[in-house]
Formats: C-alpha cells, structure tokens, sequence
C-alpha cells in the first residue's frame, strides 16, 4: 500500500513538472509574440491556457484523491501540501502569459 502511495505520489510530481514547463512556455513566448508583435503566437499562447487549466485540476484531484485515500503523515502530507501551492503558483504564471499575449 505504502509503495502504491509513493509512486502515484511521483507521477503527481511528474505532473507538476510537466505543468511548470507548459507555464514557463506560456510566459516566455507571450515575451516574444509581444516583443514581434506576433498575433499567431499571441493566439497560440491564449489557447494554451485551456490546457494549463486542465493540468490544474487533474492535479489537485490526484493530490486531494492521495490525501483522502492513503492519509500520508508527516513528509508526505507537507509534500501534497507543496504541490497544491505551487500549482495555484503556476497557474497564475500561464494566466501572466495569457494576459500578456
């Protein structure tokens, strides 16, 4: 069981690295079609946000879902804890992006 917990815990990870890439895109071209004055790139940034706001709420699902189910202590519940903030943290990165675009 513990072992379950702990790899579902390292896929959320994965998870919120994939999200932190996406974001990060998101800003960094928004720069560049406003630097170019690029209205496809713009266009392309503001559809990404669709994607950034599933990625947001598939991953606090699975983390809320890993705290219900396995009630971790200690490292691991501080760990979802940081999860749940830096996803707030990267959406708002995306939305940055967006509105930038």
């Amino acid at each position: 069981m513990v072992e379950k917990f702990h790899t579902e815990l390292d896929e959320l990870k994965e998870d919120v690295l994939k999200m932190g890439k996406h974001a990060r895109d998101m800003l960094k071209e928004s720069v560049t079609a406003l630097k170019d004055q690029d209205t496809e790139l713009a266009e392309e940034v503001i559809s990404k946000k669709i994607e950034l706001a599933k990625m947001d709420s598939a991953i606090e699902r699975k983390a809320l879902h890993l705290a219900a189910l396995y009630q971790p202590m200690a490292k691991d519940i501080r760990t979802l804890g940081c999860i749940l903030k830096m996803i707030t943290y990267l959406m708002r990165i995306g939305r940055y992006g967006k509105d930038i675009a």
